[in-house]
């Protein structure tokens, strides 16, 4: 089965034209997903799979990457071309939390470095 690590899969997500297969279930998907990505839950998959273009590639997503990970399985063994995205949801989260501590970090030096230079200025 194909791999890919969450990383990699969203620089590949945010330029765009990637099919993505969310896996989880309607009440996971409804408190967090991402945008344009196709819901088909697992526990509904082997009774709607063929609703999925068979000559398309598709990343599959859950929360953790276990479900996505069964889902690739059962859609390989179909025909289908698809890539188990390492980490799930839970990678996303982890993502976006470091992204928003490193901003807050940069904010902070940033003021730092704004009230250096007023403190300098008003010396000269």
């Amino acid at each position: 089965m194909k791999e890919i690590q969450f990383s990699s899969f969203y620089q590949a997500y945010q330029k765009g034209d990637l099919h993505v297969l969310d896996v989880r279930e309607q009440e996971e998907y409804d408190a967090l997903h991402l945008d344009g990505v196709r819901l088909l839950p697992l526990s509904e998959l082997a009774d709607r799979y063929q609703e999925l273009e068979l000559d398309q590639p598709y990343y599959v997503i859950c929360k953790s990457g276990r479900r996505s990970a069964r889902a690739c399985q059962f859609l390989e063994e179909q025909g289908y071309d698809v890539t188990n995205v390492q980490g799930g949801m839970d990678a996303f989260e982890s993502f976006m939390k470091q992204k928003a501590e490193q901003e807050e970090a940069f904010n902070k030096r940033a003021e730092k470095y704004k009230g250096n230079r007023s403190q300098r200025r008003k010396k000269a």
